[in-house]
């Protein structure tokens, strides 16, 4: 909004390039494409993508891709901030400058924040251990189910039922547990829309600036 609407001095920012809005537009579509990538990248922190010859050669090329769009955000953040220096040699004041850089520096800190969410794993230790416990827990309980079928006071079909829904509770919190791993993959109903997201961002920026616009004549 800055870079499109803000004026200073005597009507100075009529000094700016004709196109400097439309350029500052073009930078910032850049960054939400680049960062809609990066969270849509399938997941690969997977305990398979460590410890099998072909989930290693998969996460491999995710991993570079993931760093390869971060770079592109990274040099597309610098282009932000040097839009931000043509503003300053068109008579902008230095604090104004200085407070749409760190309104950067916020951006730069927030994309940075989504991507360490989308690298995180839970500690395979821990996975492992879940993992263990779902398919010893019908063991360990076996006799415990045995003991309220026959008991008297209940009968065979409580005890299956009983055996049935601990099982299936433990295999749901485990299903969760893996769906909060990566939140951006849209797989449940509680996954990240990224792109309806993203469009509401773009719709956001429009409204600043419609892609109708026309740069307007430097005087």
């Amino acid at each position: 909004m800055a870079n499109a609407i803000w004026d200073w001095g005597k009507h100075d920012r009529a000094k700016l390039p004709p196109d400097h809005a439309v350029r500052t537009k073009a930078i910032l579509v850049g960054i939400l494409s680049d960062l809609g990538r990066v969270l849509m990248l399938p997941t690969f922190t997977r305990g398979r993508h460590r410890f099998t010859t072909s989930g290693m050669h998969e996460a491999k090329e995710f991993m570079h891709a993931f760093h390869y769009l971060c770079r592109r955000i990274t040099f597309s953040t610098t282009l932000l901030h040097r839009q931000v220096e043509v503003m300053k040699d068109a008579g902008l004041p230095a604090n104004e400058a200085s407070r749409i850089n760190q309104y950067h520096w916020y951006i730069q800190a927030r994309i940075d924040k989504l991507c360490h969410i989308k690298l995180y794993r839970t500690p395979q230790a821990t996975r492992s251990f879940t993992r263990l416990c779902i398919l010893a827990l019908p063991l360990l309980y076996g006799p415990y189910y045995v003991y309220i079928a026959t008991a008297g006071t209940t009968n065979f079909a409580f005890a299956l039922t009983l055996s049935m829904a601990t099982s299936l509770i433990m295999i749901g919190i485990f299903n969760v547990e893996k769906a909060l791993e990566d939140p951006f993959t849209e797989e449940g109903l509680d996954g990240v829309k990224v792109e309806r997201a993203m469009h509401r961002i773009l719709d956001a920026l429009d409204v600043v600036l419609p892609p109708s616009t026309t740069p307007r004549a430097k005087k």
